[in-house]
């Protein structure tokens, strides 16, 4: 890892950390004051704007960070496609909510998917600046859009959920952030005007055309299993789900997400540069670093899964979900990962396979285990993205990108002998601290864990944890 992505790494994670944790508040806050069934609602709302928001874009602002041409042209071209396609799903969101909310068995969700169909065109313009700052490792500079605009969604959302606002709260919430977002970018310099260039737009569409269906088929995976379980279980069991998977998601938003959008720079920049062995050692380095940030983080989220009847004695059944979907959260941020080095190698076709493989492979397991409760919903999500896992080690390793088996084996084993420790620490601390709904309990369960895991963890990797204080990649990783 050089010390352009390293630095990425710091901003980004100081960026993921504020805008991740102004998420987390809000969901704790919606948590307390919803229903089950308002909590629900809200979060189809919320993954039909998420499947929209990747369609109005194809996956096409990657490209801004892998072009060998102008980045500016492109910028300026893909601006124009995204926007154009924004302004188009913003008049099917308004003009259609109740026919989408009605094909979700959710009529309740048809106002809130109107209002937060308006903030699709500000979206539009977000991502292209941000692929910009992505494409010249300017993690630093994403401070201001990203954060400010965070939070200042959240205080909205949070206030009106206070004032009795209900699950609207969260539409208008939303486009605040979407709106303020582009408004921030512009103050912080960066600066992109719709313009049309041949070339460029000849390049997006073939980016659109191999990765486009991709792009796609991943955000779905991430939003299928809301309106199947909603069809299948009702409205309030997905509510308990979609807290479990909410709070499961953390780590991986957090952190995984931060590491990946570093490495894919990284790794298409050393592409670029026609340096294999470099993009295969950064991956194997990136991994390692994931399995134990990422991986500890959710090692603590497990062991506290009970201390979920916090937010209310009817969250009680989601916490054997959460503990699953602990599970599935850090093999879908290993799995973003080798994603991104497959990408960077330029296999997009691939890619788009893999995804769509994904898909209809969730599709199946969530159809056919969803009606036995959310645990087997979650269960159906673990078993297919760690089948995907082991499925796209597979070609990054055919790609010459993915880490060694014998590096794997030892990155596994220096996650696995911190997470043992914490597993018979809480055993251990279990007769002292056995009050679920005890908030000193939980704090004091939390601090001794996150200690063990660091100081185990520190211990068992201690070259790797020196060679990244001094900034130099370790031997043999």
């Amino acid at each position: 890892m050089d010390d352009r992505a390293r630095r990425g790494v710091g901003w980004l994670t100081l960026v993921s950390v504020a805008t991740k944790g102004s998420q987390l508040v809000v969901t704790v806050v919606l948590a307390a004051l919803f229903t089950e069934a308002d909590l629900g609602v809200v979060a189809l709302t919320l993954a039909l704007v998420n499947t929209a928001m990747v369609v109005q874009s194809m996956g096409v602002t990657a490209v801004i960070s892998r072009t060998e041409h102008d980045a500016e042209r492109m910028a300026g071209t893909v601006l124009t496609m995204t926007a154009a396609a924004a302004t188009l799903l913003t008049v099917a969101g308004v003009a259609g909510a109740p026919a989408l909310a009605g094909a979700v068995d959710a009529p309740a969700a048809a106002p809130l998917i109107r209002v937060v169909s308006i903030g699709l065109p500000f979206m539009a313009i977000a991502w292209v600046q941000l692929a910009l700052m992505s494409r010249g490792l300017n993690f630093r500079q994403r401070l201001v859009p990203d954060i400010g605009s965070a939070i200042g969604g959240a205080a909205v959302t949070v206030g009106l959920a206070l004032a009795g606002a209900g699950p609207m709260s969260v539409a208008v919430g939303f486009v605040v952030t979407a709106a303020s977002q582009p408004v921030l970018g512009v103050a912080v310099g960066v600066r992109v005007r719709p313009r049309w260039d041949r070339r460029a737009a000849g390049e997006a569409f073939r980016w659109i055309a191999t990765v486009g269906a991709g792009a796609i088929a991943a955000t779905v995976v991430l939003n299928i299993d809301y309106p199947i379980v909603s069809r299948i279980l009702g409205p309030d069991a997905l509510g308990l789900y979609s807290l479990a998977f909410r709070l499961g998601f953390v780590p991986y938003a957090l952190l995984g997400t931060v590491l990946a959008s570093v490495a894919f720079a990284l790794y298409a920049n050393l592409m670029r540069d026609g340096d294999r062995a470099e993009a295969a050692a950064a991956n194997t380095h990136f991994t390692r670093l994931l399995l134990l940030t990422v991986g500890g983080t959710y090692v603590v989220a497990v062991l506290l899964a009970d201390r979920i009847v916090l937010l209310g004695d009817r969250w009680a059944a989601a916490a054997p979900a959460l503990m699953v979907l602990c599970g599935y959260g850090l093999g879908r941020a290993l799995l973003t990962l080798w994603y991104e080095s497959v990408v960077a190698t330029g296999r997009l076709r691939l890619y788009t396979l893999l995804e769509c493989a994904h898909l209809i492979l969730l599709a199946m397991l969530l159809v056919t285990f969803t009606r036995y409760g959310i645990v087997a919903a979650a269960l159906a999500q673990a078993g297919a993205v760690w089948t995907m896992v082991a499925t796209v080690w597979i070609a990054a390793r055919r790609a010459h990108v993915a880490p060694a088996p014998r590096d794997l084996v030892r990155a596994v084993g220096g996650f696995a002998v911190p997470a043992v420790a914490c597993v018979l620490l809480s055993r251990a601390l279990h007769p002292v601290l056995s009050d679920p709904r005890s908030l000193p309990a939980a704090a004091g369960e939390a601090v001794a864990l996150i200690v063990c895991y660091g100081v185990v963890a520190v211990v068992v990797n201690r070259a790797f944890v020196t060679s990244l204080l001094r900034h130099r990649q370790p031997a043999g990783t």
